[in-house]
């Protein structure tokens, strides 16, 4: 979007100020930085093509990342390593009625207290907070 403004702003200014000694030497600026760039292209078949792989490989690259982070995220939830299995027991729950910023909506905050040992034998007790099926705040203790 930037680009285009700027492109337009160009456009409109080089019929205003085409003769000014300013904007001529902004478009001998403008002429030999198109001359490079086209010459970039144009030196062989060679480079043109090594060009051409390196931005596919990169726009490969670019576009493959979110379904990586995708397979990483599906896999640490379908399969979750280092995470261990145990059964609790709810010390304590209390219901909270809460109104939102705005005061228009209410809704209810869960607080649940329970207790569970770990694969060391530890027992650990946890508080966590729900509003509706969202966790709210988490906090765990020996």
């Amino acid at each position: 979007m930037f680009s285009l403004f700027i492109s337009l702003a160009y456009f409109c200014a080089l019929e205003l100020f085409r003769n000014t000694k300013m904007f001529q030497r902004l478009e001998e600026i403008r002429e030999r930085f198109i001359e490079w760039l086209v010459s970039l292209f144009q030196k062989d078949k060679k480079t043109f093509e090594r060009w051409k792989k390196g931005a596919l490989l990169a726009l490969i690259i670019a576009l493959s990342i979110p379904y990586v982070l995708m397979a990483k995220n599906i896999t640490v939830k379908m399969m979750p390593i280092g995470k261990e299995r145990a059964i609790a027991e709810v010390q304590d729950h209390e219901i909270n009625e809460a109104e939102g910023s705005r005061g228009a909506t209410r809704s209810n905050i869960y607080t649940l207290t329970y207790t569970f040992k770990g694969a060391d034998d530890h027992t650990y007790k946890t508080k966590r907070t729900f509003r509706g099926l969202h966790i709210i705040n988490m906090s765990t203790s020996l």
